[in-house]
């Protein structure tokens, strides 16, 4: 039977909700700030260890929604947290609205090809999204396959025109110096620098500690990376996801050039990182200003406030109510808070996440990761600063570390176990930058012109 334990602790009073596994053992579902979403939580955990013990019938099989099924797919689908969270916004803003009542057992190959090709490019959906949609459905349809929903999975053999893929844009030495200079404080500098001098992609950044470093030898081990997810893909419904490998599963140990090893070393004495702990926490990077929040306003004092002043029609209206917001215009405290509560209680009510873990507007997370937004604000920054020719990403500096090596002769296998790619393939790409940069063609154009000339 679900049921709640009350703990507490320094930062209040938590809850943690308890459930019953398939062996009768009790486990903790995750810590919630509120006991009715704890309890909640418990609810939905056991609901779902008797389902996955129950047979379902065949009448239930024959008249299974595609909506109901995805609750089964999401639930049971062996795939990373992050790409299941991707599968459930798929199918809940592109599946969803158009089949999503249809029988799972019903669906043609006809409905899936028409809802590839027509519905979806008609409503707006880019190419990418379509094939993504066409993995996921596929994925969705060949477990009702395997578990005797229907007989078939009408996806497969439906072929779709893939997005070309943009132009790999890499940084010279001296374009990558003037943003490196242009970002705001050291830290950003050091995490800059060790993703260039790595090739490590963020995730796998944001995850090092300081027993990942042999500082004495200049070597990096890369076994662990850490990804965003929302509550509903967390185990215990934070924010980010540490997974002990990386992304294509395989650890790797690289050498280090003397310079940037020594520029972490200082890093974490600085800024006393001690052992276990995160190199680059948030908290070096976006001081979080919930101390210089607007305190709310009380019941008292928003009474205090009265009317507003009278419109040409005489009318007037109270602060802090969509009269005195809307049509009288009113920007007040009392007003603006009015608003943003508003606000706040329309989306959840939209998503259906009316009781979600917030504090003071961030959700709780025992971590200290530092999210993408953090560090692209950062990066982009610095890269408008150094009025670049292009648009320069966070992750075209990967491209870059891959390009400089090729560049200086580097072997490819080298480079491959660098980045971490599963095989050459796609390593590979990056030589084709340097062919496209290359000026042989262009000089040869311009020696025939001139003699010609």
């Amino acid at each position: 039977m679900p049921y709640v334990i009350e703990r507490v602790r320094k930062c209040g009073v938590r809850y943690t909700a308890m459930y019953t596994d398939e062996n009768g053992r009790y486990k903790s579902a995750g810590t919630y700030d509120r006991e009715e979403r704890a309890q909640q939580v418990a609810e939905q955990h056991e609901r779902h260890v008797r389902l996955r013990l129950a047979e379902t019938s065949p009448a239930d099989r024959a008249t299974i929604t595609v909506r109901d099924f995805g609750v089964k797919f999401l639930r049971e689908h062996a795939v990373e947290p992050n790409s299941k969270m991707t599968y459930a916004q798929l199918l809940s803003s592109h599946v969803y609205p158009f089949i999503g009542k249809r029988r799972v057992a019903e669906i043609g190959r006809e409905t899936v090809h028409r809802l590839l090709t027509v519905v979806l490019p008609e409503e707006g959906a880019s190419q990418n999204t379509v094939v993504n949609v066409r993995t996921c459905l596929s994925a969705m349809l060949q477990m009702a396959w395997d578990h005797g929903y229907r007989d078939d999975n009408p996806v497969k053999g439906i072929r779709l025109k893939h997005p070309p893929s943009g132009p790999i844009v890499v940084a010279t030495v001296p374009q990558f110096q003037r943003v490196y200079a242009a970002l705001p404080h050291h830290s950003a500098k050091v995490f800059a620098r060790l993703g260039v001098s790595t090739g490590a992609r963020y995730c796998e950044l944001i995850s090092f500690i300081p027993e990942d470093f042999d500082f004495g030898g200049c070597m990096l081990s890369v076994s662990k990376s850490t990804v965003e997810v929302t509550a509903d893909f967390h185990p215990e419904g934070h924010r980010f996801l540490t997974r002990q490998y990386t992304k294509n599963g395989e650890h790797r140990r690289m050498k280090i050039d003397a310079e940037v090893a020594e520029m972490v070393r200082e890093h974490i004495a600085v800024n006393n990182i001690g052992p276990g702990q995160l190199i680059f926490p948030v908290r070096l990077f976006a001081a979080r200003t919930v101390a210089t929040r607007r305190e709310r306003m009380s019941e008292e004092e928003m009474e205090a406030l009265g009317y507003t002043g009278p419109l040409p029609n005489g009318k007037q209206y109270k602060h802090g109510t969509m009269g005195a917001y809307v049509t009288a215009k009113c920007r007040c405290p009392g007003c603006m808070q009015w608003s943003a509560d508003y606000g706040r209680s329309r989306k959840r009510r939209k998503t259906g996440r009316a009781e979600r873990e917030w504090s003071a507007g961030w959700r709780r997370d025992p971590t200290e990761y530092m999210g993408k937004n953090t560090w692209y604000r950062i990066w982009n920054s610095a890269v408008e600063e150094s009025h670049l020719p292009f648009r320069y990403t966070p992750y075209q500096v990967r491209h870059t570390h891959a390009s400089w090596l090729i560049d200086q002769g580097v072997d490819l296998e080298r480079v491959r176990h660098r980045l971490g790619h599963g095989d050459l393939t796609t390593t590979t790409r990056y030589v084709k930058i340097l062919d496209e940069e290359d000026s042989t063609a262009a000089d040869v154009m311009s020696e025939l012109l001139k003699a010609g000339g």
